[in-house]
């Protein structure tokens, strides 16, 4: 016969294990990112992107990661410091929604982005591994 303390007992236990579950089956990305990770990909996006090109769509607009708004236009920014600091705040938000390898596959249709920009890093790209 159970009584019941006891199944309030079990009842926890289940409860705590499925909580349990769930963490474990958190991907490994909701973790908060590398800072110099972020700095890197930063870095060689607005590299590869032509952020220091005199006339190009990055340095007009502000923008060194040629971000777009909703409506598929470049965002243009007021200063160069808060596009670099939007760049850094899209960055991290993608890596802890989707993580590294989705995140450079999804910024760019040009074909070979994501291979582009670790070539762009280099060896700083071991940050993000």
């Amino acid at each position: 016969m159970i009584r019941p303390h006891q199944a309030v007992a079990a009842g926890t236990t289940k409860l705590r294990l499925a909580a349990l579950i769930l963490l474990l089956a958190m991907p490994a990305q909701s973790a908060r990112p590398n800072e110099a990770c972020i700095g890197v990909l930063a870095e060689s996006i607005a590299t590869w992107e032509g952020a220091r090109v005199p006339g190009s769509v990055a340095q007009r607009f502000n923008n060194p990661g040629c971000l777009r708004g909703r409506d598929g236009r470049y965002l243009r920014f007021d200063t160069a410091l808060e596009g670099w600091k939007r760049l850094r705040a899209e960055i991290r938000h993608k890596l802890r929604s989707v993580g590294l390898d989705v995140m450079l596959a999804r910024w760019s249709e040009t074909p070979g982005y994501a291979e582009k920009i670790r070539r762009i890093a280099g060896k700083q790209f071991d940050f993000c591994r």
